[in-house]
């Protein structure tokens, strides 16, 4: 019994393995889809009978042949708009290429204005047969800008960062959505911390043109001002019809930084780092920073180093990386200062730092084994073992009920 029931486990393995092989090799592997395009597209207008027309390309990634479906997805009204001048590929093993093409006719249909997008979708689409697939798309959007019947001007503004006594640009972009030209005017304001207006920059008569754009020259001078953050609020009015805002924060830079931590805890007895953390507040790169950190130590014991030179990016922060021997020293409440040299320039700051005993360090107590084994780990193999020996009593249970359904019944004898 016992040797039949082996062959029929082996017999049972060999048939489980054929089993997942012809399920691998009967599966479609999983792939993917691309779309590409030559354009860059931001948006096009909704005008009266304007066209327009895009280069795009299906790329597949499988290694064979195989089908693939174009199409657009989006807003119904505008949909109708807009076709595709291949719509399928069929057993396509490279580049596929087909065209978009929008046409808009003269009399334009109601729709709110805004910004709008339809979808280039390419998917791909089984040729047959069995097994398991998985199918994938991609896609790219077209924007569609529908315009107000009248003028209707938005507005967006940048400020650089820049030092004090700067000439800065002010980038200030008027754009009309709308399908008549307009005459714009208004101011950018400048605002400082306090949210106060420090200065006014004026501008009137831009004219811009329908669904175009303009771009507002204007100078900042920063004379004067102080270190720190700023706003700058663009005020925009339309002949009369309309108006909008834009704003923006941008940062004027002195040469000089913050000291922002240090680390406030050594150990006596021991060779300890010392960090510094320092943030720029120049619109330049500092060069040459360092630091030398002095301390004194309740007892009048002097003890210093310095940080290696470091160079420090605009705006950003660094850490200061020096060693304090402190093998000789006692424990206490110490006082010192730090100072952080940049640029021909120095800043100091008074610290206090708590010098403690060195900490010893325990051996941490024995895990419990079971059998030279970690508790984990016996607790694991125990588990495993019960499966194991589950499993194999459902086996020959399986076996034994098999081999006696296959033994013919014994008749009974007439008396």
């Amino acid at each position: 019994m016992f040797l039949k029931f082996n062959i029929a486990s082996e017999k049972l393995k060999i048939f489980l393995i054929l089993l997942v092989l012809l399920f691998i090799f009967n599966s479609e592997s999983s792939f993917g889809v691309g779309i590409g395009s030559s354009q860059i597209i931001k948006y096009i207008d909704m005008l009266p009978e304007a066209s327009y027309s895009f280069n795009y390309f299906v790329s597949p990634t499988r290694s064979y042949p195989f089908n693939y479906r174009v199409y657009l997805e989006g807003d119904e009204t505008l949909l109708k708009f807009f076709s595709v001048s291949q719509s399928f590929f069929s057993n396509l093993t490279g580049r596929g290429y087909f065209n978009v093409n929008v046409a808009f006719p003269q009399e334009l249909p109601p729709i709110d204005p805004g910004l709008y997008t339809i979808w280039v979708t390419v998917k791909e689409e089984p040729i047959g047969g069995g097994g398991i697939s998985a199918i994938s798309a991609a896609r790219m959007p077209i924007n569609v800008r529908v315009l107000y019947a009248d003028a209707y001007i938005k507005a967006s503004i940048a400020v650089p960062n820049g030092n004090v006594g700067d000439l800065l640009s002010v980038n200030l972009k008027l754009e009309n959505w709308g399908r008549q030209r307009t005459t714009c005017y208004g101011s950018v304001k400048i605002l400082d911390g306090s949210h106060t207006v420090i200065k006014a920059l004026p501008f009137e008569d831009v004219l811009v043109e329908a669904a175009s754009s303009e771009n507002v020259p204007l100078v900042l001078d920063t004379t004067g001002f102080l270190q720190g953050e700023y706003t700058a609020i663009a005020e925009v009015y339309w002949e009369g019809k309309g108006s909008t805002t834009a704003s923006t924060t941008f940062l004027i830079g002195n040469l000089d930084l913050n000291i922002k931590s240090y680390t406030e805890e050594l150990k006596a007895g021991e060779i300890n780092p010392f960090e510094i953390v320092v943030e720029s507040l120049w619109n330049n790169p500092m060069e040459d920073v360092y630091a030398e950190i002095k301390l004194e130590s309740p007892d009048g014991k002097q003890f210093s180093t310095k940080t290696p030179t470091y160079t420090l990016d605009p705006w950003k922060e660094l850490t200061l990386k020096g060693y304090v021997d402190l093998t000789e020293a006692t424990t206490g409440r110490y006082k010192g200062k730090v100072i952080v040299h940049f640029d021909g320039k120095s800043k100091e700051k008074n610290i206090k730092v708590d010098v403690t005993s060195k900490e010893v360090v325990e051996a941490p107590a024995p895990a419990p084994t079971v059998l030279g084994l970690s508790t984990g780990v016996f607790i694991g193999l125990l588990v495993a073992i019960i499966a194991l020996i589950a499993l194999n009593v459902f086996v020959v249970l399986y076996f034994i009920r098999r081999e006696k359904s296959k033994k013919p019944k014994r008749s009974r004898r007439r008396k």
